[in-house]
């Protein structure tokens, strides 16, 4: 039987004013509404998969900002994501450096297991396109999977930025612009 792997995952949701957009059918949600509903739906079935699992959520839009450090504590999760506030476009860049920052400091404490960071956004975002590339290099040769949830309207699937992110570091892409899958599929990004 294989052991499986303990992993801590960063929630990195984007909370730029795009987010607030109510052009998810049926019945016009947010993306933001529906990025949070993803979160809920992954914390729970990250415990249910395996309770040693520890999951620390931080959003980026203006400002980049830690809701929880990591824990196991699935109320705890749930609860912060009712202070999420919508700021203004976030540098993607820092975001995820600032997720790398929370990463590293874990595995200096304890070695051996699977990180990740899970992107939940709508692929509206603004970044420099070479610190872009030395953040996601360096979440490669960390081996840290960078998983994301793209949420609503895209122009060019083929194009996006955030699903080569996916493909560089080795994670997992999903495209959601419907309420009923992104609810569904929104458990298997773990």
């Amino acid at each position: 039987m294989q052991e499986i792997k303990i992993e801590d995952t960063v929630l990195l949701i984007d909370t730029s004013r795009s987010m607030l957009r109510r052009d998810i059918k049926p019945g016009r949600s947010s993306r933001l509404d529906l990025a949070i509903q993803t979160a809920i739906n992954f914390i729970k079935t990250k415990f249910v998969i395996d309770a040693k699992d520890r999951i620390s959520i931080i959003t980026f839009g203006k400002n980049v900002k830690k809701l929880t450090s990591y824990t196991y504590d699935e109320n705890k999760l749930i609860d912060s994501l009712k202070r999420i506030q919508i700021s203004g476009k976030g540098q993607l860049h820092q975001a995820i450096a600032f997720s790398l920052q929370t990463i590293v400091q874990e595995m200096r404490k304890i070695g051996g297991k699977v990180q990740r960071i899970v992107i939940l956004s709508d692929n509206k975002l603004e970044f420099d396109e070479k610190k872009i590339e030395k953040i996601i290099n360096i979440a490669k040769g960390l081996n840290v999977y960078i998983d994301i949830c793209q949420i609503g309207k895209t122009g060019d699937v083929g194009q996006n930025f955030l699903k080569r992110t996916s493909q560089i570091t080795g994670g997992i892409y999903g495209y959601f612009n419907n309420a009923k899958t992104i609810s569904n599929d929104g458990k298997d990004v773990d």
